[in-house]
C-alpha cells in the first residue's frame, strides 16, 4: 500500500485476528493494527497524514522497486 511516498508492508496476524502494518521511516517507524480490511487505509493514511505534520522536514522517500 502506498500513500504520499511511503509504503506499509501489511499482513493478517490469524492468532490475534489483527490487521498488522508496518511503515520504515527515518525516524524508526511506524505500526499500526486494526481489525478489518477496511479500516486498513483511511488509518494508514491518517497515521501519514499525522507523521508529516509532525516532522514537517520530512521528505517521503522514492518508492522501493519490490521486484528482487
Amino acid at each position: 500500500m502506498h500513500y504520499r511516498g511511503f509504503t506499509a508492508r501489511v499482513y493478517y496476524d490469524e492468532e490475534e485476528g489483527e490487521i498488522i502494518g508496518h511503515v520504515p521511516t527515518t525516524h524508526g517507524g511506524l505500526d499500526f493494527r486494526v481489525t478489518s480490511f477496511g479500516a486498513v487505509e483511511p488509518h494508514f493514511k491518517a497515521l501519514i497524514d499525522k507523521y508529516l505534520e509532525d516532522h514537517p522536514e520530512t521528505e517521503p522517500a522514492a518508492p522501493v522497486s519490490q521486484r528482487s
